[in-house]
């Protein structure tokens, strides 16, 4: 439901200029008024959820280890978890180049409507969402990772490419691989996460994997390529060429790292033999 909102923000923008003939919407402060109301929104529809409060054993008294969270690093005594979790950390450092920056990429480029532009990702995800479990049964858990990196070498790849070629329809591919790269990369580690994290911590576990890769890894990623982005800024446009293979090759390394050190045999529920 989350894409299918980001769909229809992309919508909107459209809304907003040919029927509301706004002149401008992207790059404006009217999706940041857009956001607050439906963050607002979203926070009174909270208030009339369901009361689900935590189911607690009597015989166990509730500890600060529970409180905290604490217990989920026991999980990490397995090697393949720590390896998938260093892995996903990593990951999404280039992935934020485009999912943080990719606007102002496209905003040098002169491309019209960037909003639904970046939209045609979100549009893939859907359909690549309904199918990454398909995928995911048909080839087990690292080869569908594998292919979720080998989505995300290529989304920079197909940049890097237009660049050089001057040619924009380059980067169709690497917006649409979005889907590739969301749906079976990271949403399918939230599976492996569950199959390896012990029934009664399964919740802190995907709590931990989106702490460590949506909260820290997102804040370094942030970070580091709006630096690397101020640093390749030529006059009043950056060297996205520069960026774009650097993300390449670090992804490459990555695709490498995950077939020789990515085992996932240890800790997993038998019952599904798929995912070994």
């Amino acid at each position: 439901m989350g894409t299918v909102g980001w769909v229809a923000s992309g919508l909107f923008s459209l809304v907003a200029i040919y029927i509301f003939k706004l002149e401008i919407f992207d790059g404006t402060s009217l999706p940041l008024y857009c956001g607050a109301i439906a963050g607002l929104v979203a926070a009174v529809l909270n208030l009339f959820l369901p009361n689900t409060p935590p189911i607690q054993n009597e015989t166990k008294k509730l500890s600060i280890n529970d409180i905290l969270g604490l217990r989920v690093l026991s999980t990490l005594k397995s090697k393949n978890f720590n390896i998938f979790i260093s892995l996903s950390f990593l990951a999404i450092i280039p992935f934020t180049l485009y999912h943080v920056y990719g606007s102002m990429f496209f905003a040098d480029e002169q491309v019209k409507n960037i909003t639904i532009t970046m939209n045609w990702g979100q549009v893939a995800e859907m359909f690549f969402l309904f199918i990454a479990t398909s995928i995911l049964i048909k080839f087990g858990i690292k080869k569908t990772l594998l292919f979720g990196l080998i989505a995300l070498f290529l989304r920079y790849l197909s940049f890097y490419m237009g660049i050089e070629l001057d040619q924009q329809w380059w980067y169709s591919i690497g917006i649409l691989t979005h889907g590739l790269i969301f749906g079976l990369f990271f949403v399918c580690g939230q599976v492996y996460t569950d199959k390896v994290a012990p029934k009664d911590i399964r919740a802190q576990a995907q709590g931990f994997l989106s702490f460590i890769v949506w909260g820290v890894g997102y804040l370094i990623g942030t970070l580091f390529n709006g630096l690397m982005i101020g640093n390749n800024r030529l006059e009043d446009k950056c060297d996205w060429s520069a960026l774009f293979i650097t993300s390449t090759v670090f992804t490459l390394l990555l695709i490498g790292l995950l077939m020789i050190l990515f085992k996932p045999i240890d800790n997993l529920d038998h019952t599904c033999p798929n995912f070994q």
